[in-house]
């Protein structure tokens, strides 16, 4: 059964089984060389009241010729399909794991259903419950009962989850709705998140949650299942954030705070790995502590950029506020491993080149100073007066000559990011080596009502080796 964290949709048995039939028929794709009729149905589905929404010139979402059965292109070009509806009876059903698998199926392979996501502007009432569900999944205590069965099918909820984020935030159309903090759904907006219950989070826009929920569940990844698989998705999602820019409208004072301590903590970790020889388990968790570690201080250095340095005041006054604790962390021989070839001599000029942690560093120090100046004559001000003075200081100063100073021939001292760093989901071969397993399992154990011979059947997973 899902775990109590999560609520459970309202819906009929009907509903649910129905919803089990369609997934398996629609994931079904060895059929010995005859095409799936239902995929081919399913990609024929449009709601005709986006087409004036949608630009002739766009990504060609609208493209049907992935539809190759002639006799179906010969009976009809589209079926009509109302997706307001559809969207409407998936947010009550999120963040459950049939809801959660057929969001997955529209988003990946639907032709049309970005775009009305994107015309409609249902993105928040669809990320927000999968936000919710990766946040609450990563609360669930590994011990907790149901047995390695259940476990297994709510790792796989959470690797589901975490894809349909990623399929969100690595569409531009979709990143606009994001930064909005105008809206009202439970919070995404000018309420509070319910359900996030480490920190009130008033005026938080969906770009927050979103960070907040991930890196909840990166860290679950590292030091609870040491599941590399899911990290990566995670670390994808945060690697777009700020591929996108999207965090120019500024992030949560909380996001910052959390960003900041995140990375003290891997930093610790990973610093008292270097110093002794684990064990191979926690080999692995190092590595993938290491690696989230390296995502997180590139997304904090893009979040620093000079053009949004401004809207990111919060983060900056994090770094400066914890610099002791920071320079002394982020200036450990152990991290310079971490990005190899960023500290060297250049010969040229005799300048060190500055490793990324160093140059996060050194620009705390930089606005430390600043703060240090205005506070005379033993002064003490608060830390929305240091904040107000950090503004002013960013937007009469050069921001990109300190920033440059800063990362001087750091290898990511343009940010780290560019178009080439974004990354795209993509179905491996045979997807249905994974998603009809799941399928099938979840139902088993949605429908213990029904007469299943369970010592007949045999689970379909393969071993994890």
């Amino acid at each position: 059964h899902p775990p109590p964290a999560l609520p459970s949709p309202a819906a009929s048995p009907l509903a649910q089984r129905s919803l089990s039939l369609l997934l398996l028929l629609l994931h079904c794709r060895r059929s010995g060389g005859v095409s799936n009729g239902f995929r081919r149905v399913f990609y024929l589905l449009h709601d005709d009241s986006i087409d004036d929404c949608v630009n002739d010139d766009s990504d060609g979402r609208g493209d049907l010729e992935m539809v190759s059965s002639r006799r179906c292109e010969a009976i009809v070009d589209r079926i009509h399909f109302n997706f307001r509806d559809l969207i409407a009876g998936l947010t009550r059903a999120l963040p459950g794991e049939m809801a959660t698998l057929l969001l997955y199926s529209l988003l990946q392979s639907h032709p049309t259903f970005v775009d009305t996501l994107a015309c409609t502007g249902a993105v928040k009432a669809v990320l927000c419950p999968c936000l919710q569900g990766l946040y609450s999944l990563s609360k669930v205590d590994r011990a907790s009962k149901g047995g390695r069965q259940t476990s297994r099918v709510r790792l796989s909820h959470m690797y589901v989850l975490s894809i349909c984020v990623l399929l969100v935030v690595q569409d531009s159309s979709l990143l606009p709705a994001l930064c909005d903090r105008s809206g009202d759904l439970d919070g995404v907006g000018a309420v509070q998140v319910s359900w996030y219950t480490e920190r009130s989070l008033l005026k938080a826009s969906l770009l927050d949650v979103c960070i907040l929920c991930v890196l909840r569940a990166s860290l679950h990844a590292v030091f609870h299942l040491q599941d590399g698989y899911l990290l990566a998705n995670c670390t994808a999602v945060l690697n777009n954030i700020g591929c996108s820019c999207t965090f120019s409208t500024g992030m949560h004072p909380h996001t910052c705070e959390r960003l900041v301590r995140i990375t003290q903590q891997l930093c610790s970790r990973v610093i008292k790995a270097a110093s002794s020889d684990p064990p191979p388990v926690a080999q692995t968790q190092q590595a993938l502590a290491a690696d989230l570690l390296t995502v997180l201080l590139k997304f904090i250095q893009a979040a620093l950029r000079p053009s949004l340095l401004l809207a990111n005041v919060h983060l900056l006054y994090a770094l400066v506020y914890d610099y002791d604790k920071l320079a002394q962390l982020y200036l450990h021989p152990a991290l310079q491993g971490l990005f190899p070839g960023d500290a060297m001599e250049d010969t040229s000029n005799s300048a060190m080149r500055y490793a990324l942690p160093h140059g996060l560093v050194l620009m705390a120090k930089y606005y430390l100073d600043v703060l240090d100046v205005l506070c005379v004559d033993s002064f003490l001000f608060s830390a929305s007066q240091a904040i107000e003075f950090l503004k002013k200081n960013i937007a009469s100063k050069a921001t990109e000559e300190v920033f440059q100073h800063c990362f001087r021939g750091c290898a990511a001292a343009d940010g780290g990011y560019g178009s080439s760093y974004c990354f795209s989901y993509q179905e491996v071969d045979n997807p249905e080596d994974f998603f009809v397993p799941y399928i099938w399992e979840s139902t088993l154990l949605q429908t213990p009502e029904l007469p299943w011979r369970q010592y007949n059947l045999k689970s379909l997973y393969m071993d994890s080796s």
